[in-house]
């Protein structure tokens, strides 16, 4: 398992979300640095929601689309992006070259679904990883992360230990 599918699998999945991933931001060249199994995000979704960080009240007209759903805009600034379709949500957050998306339904709360987003997309941001994907430099390094996941666990390196 590569480093950036451990930080999906452990940090968002396996935080109570029920989807993630994490996307390269590159407009010319799109790419899936990690995702849950049949999580995609097309490249009409991936402009619109890097449009939306850009110009936070544009995503209030488009709403937010992911996996071929599309989820109404309840907040976004220059950080994050937070939608809903009825009971399911989904939260986007930016990082240096990526986005980091979670997908979640009634098995967590909306505001421990942001959390727990929001906390991966900062670690990712304190790491700066180079936006060269998963095969080169921009390898994530694993540092202690003192209040990840919710619930203080302790955050799940990508090797798989907590810290």
């Amino acid at each position: 398992m590569g480093a950036w599918q451990a930080y999906v699998d452990n940090n968002l999945v396996g935080a109570g979300l029920t989807q993630g991933a994490i996307l390269g931001t590159d407009h010319n060249a799109w790419s899936t640095w990690a995702a849950s199994p049949g999580f995609t995000v097309s490249g009409a979704e991936r402009e619109t929601l890097l449009t939306g960080l850009e110009d936070p009240a544009s995503a209030f007209a488009s709403g937010i689309g992911v996996n071929g759903q599309t989820h109404l805009t309840i907040k976004a600034d220059a950080r994050s992006i937070h939608g809903r379709n009825g009971p399911d949500g989904v939260v986007a957050a930016r990082a240096d070259g990526v986005i980091v998306i979670g997908v979640y339904t009634t098995t967590i709360t909306p505001g421990a679904a942001a959390r727990t987003v929001e906390i991966l997309a900062d670690h990712l941001r304190r790491q700066r990883p180079a936006p060269a994907g998963p095969a080169g430099p921009g390898q994530p390094r694993s540092i202690a992360c003192g209040d990840w996941p919710p619930g203080g666990a302790g955050f799940v390196s990508p090797g798989g230990g907590r810290r």
